[in-house]
């Protein structure tokens, strides 16, 4: 949870220094620096991905993270600004098109609940990594540290809780669930991965 917390105070710098509320779109540079003749805005996404494609997939993957539609919404923008130049040559702008991917393809939100230092918890956690699944994001519940303030970040997750003291995985879409589980094999055929 402190992770998600830091990558939401960072999205937040992020948004008040480099968004661009008249146009929209992400600056590559802050407001707040070195004055510059030209602020510019990066999209094509070379070697390095631009950090306008890099922010839209940030935006969708804390979206589903906490379920905050702000999030979404600015995401959104973000293609709606570019899209001409995405549509004239999409071969330039890859980072981007797996960030708006994941924005309109089925994706998963996943929560996995139980103790945090057990076995099952990590055996359900270690197959969710095994398997490439890119439109998916996973929050893990610790049920002996209270939830940590969980219902403050992604209120949508506060009532999950674990089937018989085990490890139990919610997987869900669009934040429509699935009946929990405790079998990895299971969790793994709700996310199409038999």
């Amino acid at each position: 949870i402190d992770y998600l917390r830091t990558a939401l105070e960072l999205n937040e710098i992020a948004g008040k220094h480099f968004w661009d509320e008249k146009n929209k779109g992400f600056y590559f540079t802050a407001d707040d620096g070195e004055k510059l003749p030209v602020r510019k805005k990066e999209i094509y996404d070379g070697a390095m991905p631009s950090g306008n494609s890099v922010m839209m997939l940030n935006l969708i993957r804390l979206a589903r993270m906490t379920g905050n539609e702000e999030f979404e919404n600015r995401a959104n923008q973000i293609a709606r600004t570019f899209s001409t130049q995405i549509t004239q040559n999409p071969s330039a702008y890859t980072m981007l098109l797996s960030a708006f991917n994941f924005a309109v393809a089925p994706s998963y939100e996943v929560v996995v609940v139980g103790n945090s230092g057990s076995e099952d918890m990590w055996q359900m956690l270690a197959a969710l990594n095994q398997k490439f699944i890119p439109n998916k994001v996973v929050l893990t519940v610790a049920t002996d540290k209270g939830k940590l303030g969980i219902s403050n970040i992604a209120s949508f997750a506060e009532d999950f809780s674990s089937i018989d003291g085990k490890a139990t995985a919610y997987v869900c879409s669009n934040f429509q669930c699935e009946l929990p589980t405790t079998d990895v094999k299971k969790m793994l055929s709700l996310l199409g991965e038999d």
